[in-house]
């Protein structure tokens, strides 16, 4: 869970094999917090999500990309906005 005590900033590391789940939620709201995944987050190559709110969330799993691995959204819920 995220909590955040003004605009902050996360780094995603990179996956290293397919198939692990993971959730991200903002649980306590001081600020936006925006995580950077250097391998994107979808296919549409997006690398940052933006949690706003309180109860902001993305599940993600693993999968193999062309340079490794990285990470895919199964469901976003909440206005987490991405870029």
């Amino acid at each position: 869970e995220l909590v955040t005590a003004a605009a902050e900033a996360r780094t995603l590391a990179n996956p290293t094999k397919a198939g692990n789940r993971l959730t991200l939620r903002l649980k306590t709201d001081g600020g936006d917090c925006t995580v950077t995944a250097a391998n994107g987050l979808n296919v549409a190559g997006n690398t940052q999500a933006v949690f706003a709110d309180v109860g902001d969330q993305l599940d993600l799993i693993s999968v193999s990309h062309t340079t490794g691995y990285r990470w895919e959204i199964l469901t976003n819920t909440g206005s987490t906005a991405l870029s």
